[in-house]
């Protein structure tokens, strides 16, 4: 289960670039899984649309996460505070294991991964084989892969994050392409397929005005942890 989410955690953090009005579409393989997806990036906030009923608003600045359920009309807000005890806790529970994890190592092979060139990286990190195809020439990628950073930071895998010492910011390239290999055979794969910096309408981060919110006042630290949205 560990390893389930977080690789998930990858699938989604992997993409998260707030500098300004950003939507990537991304195509996820593998596992059961054959479906695009997007993700769009404004003004310091987040939506990812983990499937057609389902999206999670995250406030990077703050952490507050909100989590819609489409097919209810509902939403579940946690705080910032909430949500930042969840990670501590969590933390506290799985303990350090700043160990858990190879060098990311340059394997030589290079592709063209959506019109992008790409250079083929791989690591593993706990106990995850992961593939990264890595791209410079996406337009501020530096910065990207600083707020993505950010968004480990904040997201509701981040206590697993720092844990395993994962540090976004270092990559040498944006992750245009990753594989996961989740077993022996079975893999996970992430493509991002298209790049748009269109404005980003506003009420896209909002709740709409017919949902009605589940309390989440009566949560606990451990209890929010478990009700933080994961794709």
């Amino acid at each position: 289960m560990r390893i389930w989410i977080f690789a998930c955690c990858l699938f989604t953090s992997g993409i998260c670039v707030a500098r300004a009005d950003l939507t990537i579409t991304q195509k996820v393989e593998g596992m059961g899984q054959n479906a695009e997806n997007a993700s769009r990036f404004k003004g310091g906030k987040t939506r990812v649309d983990t499937s057609p009923g389902a999206s999670i608003i995250m406030d990077l600045k703050t952490g507050e996460t909100i989590s819609l359920n489409h097919p209810q009309k509902t939403f579940l807000k946690i705080s910032g505070e909430i949500a930042q005890a969840a990670i501590d806790s969590v933390k506290k529970m799985q303990g350090e294991h700043p160990d858990a994890k190879s060098a990311l190592t340059a394997t030589g092979r290079k592709d063209s991964v959506s019109g992008y060139a790409a250079e083929e990286y791989t690591c593993t990190i706990a106990g995850v084989k992961m593939a990264l195809w890595l791209t410079r020439e996406l337009p501020d990628y530096q910065a990207a892969l600083a707020e993505m950073s950010t968004e480990f930071s904040r997201g509701p895998m981040a206590a697993m994050m720092q844990n395993y010492g994962f540090d976004m910011s270092t990559l040498p390239g944006f992750p245009i392409r990753t594989v996961l290999e989740m077993q022996p055979g079975q893999t996970m794969t992430r493509t991002v397929i298209a790049v748009s910096t269109k404005p980003v309408p506003e009420a896209d981060f909002e709740v709409p005005p017919d949902y009605h919110e589940i309390a989440a006042k009566t949560l606990t630290p451990p209890a929010a942890a478990r009700s933080l949205p994961t794709p």
